[in-house]
């Protein structure tokens, strides 16, 4: 008995050294990963984001309910809010006051147009201030009357207003504008920009005598003798609903104002040559770009022969 003892723990030793010693050889097994729980809430997270869920079986229908809700931000809601109120046309069922009526009067001053418009207005809104948006383009304005603190003009762009009217009624604004004179080879010009009106009439006064005025767009050229000044020429006309009209004159003598001469020749020249006799021949090609060409000079040997001269637009 004692030796089947001994020869068992002989066994278990030297099995047990082996052991030890094949553990000792290899490396290290890499633990096993076990999935956290912020580990796991992360890969669903990464899975949601990639679905749309979508709590109805028939979306016909529920666009089709004008009972249905709509959840949407703070931001995004005052935006379409925005976009829905500029998207309604201005009638005068929700303008605030409308104007009636218009009458130019501009004056030309050298290089510079200064143009007074009255303006009749009734004011709808009975409380608070009445807004009517207006529009003069490039043209700077100078005064607004009346100065009691009921009319009040704010800008709002480049060449937009908003004229702000306290109290309902009848009401006459007058405003002052300036705008630039532009000089060409034709004529002089200014252009304004002016809110359209049922009923529009303008006085033009240009500081020299019989001038030819041209006013576009014009409906009706109206008599002005009653406003005829010495030295000066006065145009009277009515204009409609327009939201521009321009001015245009030059002297009533030629189509095109007095400036200095400008322009351009070409000079061809061809030489024969014969026997004692030296034959040449010029054509001169003038392009006028400013004024107006009168007569031309033209400079030849003192011993030369002039035996022609031909021109198609002169004498």
């Amino acid at each position: 008995m004692r030796n089947v003892v001994c020869c068992l723990s002989v066994l278990l030793a030297f099995a047990s050294l082996n052991h030890s010693a094949l553990t000792f050889a290899q490396e290290p097994a890499t633990p096993p990963v076990t999935e956290t729980p912020e580990t796991e809430k992360s890969s669903l997270l990464e899975k949601w984001d990639r679905l749309i869920y979508v709590p109805f079986r028939d979306l016909k229908k529920v666009f089709d309910n004008q009972d249905a809700s709509v959840v949407l931000p703070y931001a995004e809601y005052l935006d379409l809010m925005k976009r829905a109120i500029n998207a309604v046309p201005v009638t005068t069922g929700n303008q605030d006051a409308v104007i009636t009526s218009s009458l130019w009067n501009a004056v030309v001053e050298k290089d510079l147009a200064r143009i007074t418009v009255e303006l009749r207005v009734d004011v709808i809104k009975a409380e608070g201030w009445a807004t009517l948006p207006l529009t003069f383009g490039p043209s700077a304005i100078g005064s607004v009357e009346p100065a009691d603190g009921t009319v009040l003009l704010k800008g709002t762009g480049e060449g937009t207003y908003e004229l702000l009217l306290k109290g309902a009624g009848q009401k006459t604004v007058k405003l002052e504008l300036l705008s630039t004179v532009l000089t060409s080879p034709e004529d002089r010009s200014f252009t304004v920009a002016c809110p359209p009106t049922g009923i529009s009439e303008i006085v033009v006064t240009i500081p020299e005598p019989d001038q030819t005025v041209k006013i576009a767009p014009v409906q009706v050229l109206l008599p002005a003798e009653d406003r005829a000044v010495e030295g000066k020429t006065v145009v009277r006309a009515s204009l409609g609903a327009t939201n521009q009209f321009s001015v245009h004159w030059n002297p009533r003598a030629g189509s095109k104002p007095v400036m200095d001469l400008l322009s351009s020749v070409t000079n061809q020249t061809s030489v024969h040559i014969e026997q004692g006799l030296l034959q040449s021949k010029t054509v001169l090609n003038y392009e006028i770009l400013r004024g107006e060409l009168r007569d031309v000079t033209v400079l030849v040997p003192r011993d030369a022969r002039i035996i022609d001269v031909v021109s198609a637009a002169g004498r």
